[in-house]
């Protein structure tokens, strides 16, 4: 593979090899009741000097936030396909991140994934791509949301959070099934949310998320798509319902 570019100067890449993540991945039924060990090698493409001038994590790639976030993906989004998979991954490292996320631009990506139980030793199946900026899912941005990636099954959606506001999160077509805050700050049913906290309890589209400071919070989330819509893919005007703090 041709070393990516950035103004005709060659990228830097940081690795992260071998991260295992357990989930539900696969189109036999008997993959829908059993989880499955994955393997993922995985290789960034961006520019690291400032960070190395700087001595600031935020100016480069925290791969401790990205293993926890590739984790709470493929647990939460049981793709059907490795390559559902894969891209959902990709599109996501590719995205512009939320506000409360700082980290540098990522560039390129290049991620394998291995599933090596999937034929009992018979062959280890895997896949591996190659996705850059100019090459990724293309997002889609509405009022309260962005549309990371939608695959047939399972889609990732980001869900925007003004200062000093709340936020039920909806999706129409959609069934929320799990969410990330992207930041320590956000409280709900008068608690306060670490960062990087997984929610995923009954009613998750029926709780308002409230916003108390003076900067944007984020949630990533994990939809499923709703049997009882025929939508292929949901595009109203706007997503979620926001509304002032009242305190």
């Amino acid at each position: 593979m041709h070393h990516p570019q950035h103004n005709g100067r060659p990228l830097d890449e940081i690795r992260l090899q071998d991260l295992q993540v357990r989930c539900m991945i696969g189109i036999y039924p008997e993959e829908a009741v059993r989880t499955q060990a994955l393997r993922l090698q995985l290789s960034l493409y961006l520019d690291t000097r400032a960070a190395a001038l700087s001595g600031q994590l935020d100016q480069t790639v925290d791969y401790a936030a990205l293993a926890r976030e590739i984790n709470f993906i493929l647990t939460q989004g049981r793709f059907r396909l490795l390559e559902s998979a894969a891209e959902a991954l990709t599109a996501f490292i590719l995205s512009s991140p939320g506000p409360d996320q700082h980290r540098a631009r990522i560039e390129a990506v290049a991620l394998e994934i291995v599933k090596p139980e999937a034929l009992r030793a018979a062959a280890i199946p895997s896949i591996k791509i190659f996705r850059d900026a100019a090459g990724a899912f293309v997002e889609a941005d509405f009022a309260a949301a962005q549309l990371i990636f939608a695959a047939p099954e399972a889609a990732l959606v980001r869900f925007r959070i003004p200062p000093e506001s709340s936020l039920r999160p909806c999706f129409p077509g959609w069934h929320l099934k799990a969410l990330l805050t992207g930041s320590a700050g956000l409280t709900c049913e008068g608690r306060e949310l670490g960062a990087a906290e997984v929610l995923e309890q009954d009613g998750i589209e029926e709780t308002f998320y409230i916003n108390p400071s003076s900067h944007e919070r984020t949630l990533l989330a994990i939809a499923h798509r709703d049997p009882r819509s025929r939508q292929r893919r949901a595009n109203p005007p706007a997503f979620g319902l926001i509304q002032p703090n009242v305190l």
